[in-house]
């Protein structure tokens, strides 16, 4: 699995929300690739920071908008290396 690959499937497999060959395939790759790593473990812990701090029925659409284009922001050009 490439990078890019992964950083299509890590929303769900974050939220444990794929499939279970999927799973395998990013883990392999995970533990070969630490730019990867570092990565989901930033994720993960950005994830749980805001789950704890700012439920999401609590969050403007707006807000929760700029969120997601700042994150495919990061994504693009994480892509791009």
């Amino acid at each position: 699995m490439e990078c890019k690959k992964l950083l299509e499937e890590l929303s769900n497999y974050i939220d444990h929300n794929i499939d279970p060959d999927v799973c395998d395939e990013i883990e392999k790759h995970i533990d070969g690739c630490s730019p990867c790593q570092v990565f989901i473990e930033t994720l993960r812990e950005t994830v749980r920071i805001f789950k704890e701090n700012c439920p999401q029925k609590n969050v403007p659409e707006h807000v929760r908008k700029k969120l997601r284009e700042r994150l495919k922001e990061q994504r693009t050009g994480i892509e791009k290396k």
